[in-house]
């Protein structure tokens, strides 16, 4: 057997369904199916993203040279120096790439879960042992459970922590984490991918510790989840050993065009944000069954004590496509994830779920 026997216990991600799966399944339209299964913007990016990828266009024959104003786009959209950013193919990208700078086979990694799963594979791939640390009932967990375990595994050298969660949508608290920076010999990586979403942000702190990784992405937010652009907000020496490592014009002329055009159209951002939070709150407020407070651009159901593969097949059914969680650790068989849409999908996804509720009472 020639594959890397540590391949064996990684389950291969589980992506929301596709379009053209559904409708080949269930003899419905395309037009008449709508997706809100894997966190997607449901509005399309700016004028100005499009117009900057048709402009670009003629230059794919060429390796990306552009990197640099897209390093200084970011560095203004966030506040802090270039020095202090890395890009990559991402927030997966970035994360790979700090997994080759830091894990040494056999280091733990620390994994409150749920959570998403890419953060599981990776690690295994570059030799690291998850640790995975069960939330509460409330999806919540302690920096004092993420620090006693940390002090018993000797070999803990990176904590991960996603603010807000995917896939339950609330965040980690600020002082938590910062007991967790000053009592933690490792790293600690807090993924805000869904930040623009949310009232907080912690990217204040990469200043002031020299073991914070902030993660990154333009998938969301600005709309280009396509064209795979992240960065890392982190110490400079950090940076400077990522490029030691990075993969070679990871990110493609037309990402860089495009997530430039993107940080470069603050209004249209703002625009598109607001109006999923509105429809984050019309389904927190209007789906029958219990939902969690979400700070992202979705929000965790559930469909208790209906299972969640039943509901998502009921809901494909009606041309809807959502998140059954049971494939992430520590979930369940009772949760599905709802990404916002746009309003007339917000409608029917809530019309739709009352329709399964009521039959159930």
């Amino acid at each position: 057997m020639l594959i890397r026997k540590a391949l064996e216990e990684i389950k291969e991600y589980v992506p929301g369904k596709n379009i053209d799966e559904v409708a080949s399944r269930y003899g419905i339209d395309e037009r008449d199916i709508i997706k809100l299964s894997s966190n997607e913007n449901p509005y399309p990016p700016s004028k100005r993203v499009i117009e900057t990828i048709k402009s670009s266009a003629g230059k794919i024959n060429l390796y990306p040279y552009n990197e640099k104003k897209l390093y200084a786009a970011v560095s203004e959209y966030i506040g802090l120096p270039e020095e202090n950013v890395f890009l990559s193919a991402g927030a997966d990208g970035v994360l790979d790439t700090l997994m080759r700078v830091f894990i040494e086979a056999g280091d733990r990694v620390i994994i409150p879960i749920p959570t998403f799963s890419y953060y599981e594979i990776t690690s295994i791939v570059h030799g690291a042992i998850p640790l995975f640390l069960k939330m509460d009932d409330n999806f919540s967990i302690s920096s004092d459970e993420i620090l006693k375990n940390a002090k018993r595994s000797k070999k803990a050298k990176m904590t991960i922590i996603c603010s807000p969660n995917n896939p339950t949508g609330n965040i980690f608290p600020k002082n938590e984490l910062i007991k967790i920076l000053d009592a933690f010999d490792g790293i600690v990586i807090l993924d805000e991918a869904y930040a623009e979403f949310s009232n907080y942000t912690y990217i204040d702190l990469v200043d002031r510790y020299d073991n914070l990784i902030v993660l990154r992405t333009l998938s969301k937010a600005f709309g280009i989840a396509g064209m795979r652009v992240g960065y890392a907000l982190l110490p400079e020496w950090i940076k400077k050993a990522c490029l030691k490592v990075a993969t070679p014009f990871s990110i493609g002329y037309l990402s860089i065009e495009a997530a430039y055009g993107a940080l470069n159209d603050l209004e249209y951002l703002e625009c598109v944000v607001d109006k999923i939070k509105e429809g984050r709150r019309y389904l927190e407020d209007n789906i029958p069954f219990k939902t969690f407070p979400s700070e992202a651009n979705f929000v965790l159901v559930d469909v208790s004590p209906l299972e969640s593969s039943f509901v998502m097949e009921e809901l494909m059914k009606k041309g809807l496509i959502v998140r059954d969680c049971s494939s992430f650790r520590g979930v369940g068989k009772n949760f599905i994830r709802i990404s916002v849409g746009r309003e007339v999908d917000n409608r029917r996804v809530v019309d739709a779920s009352k329709e399964i509720f009521e039959e159930l009472h």
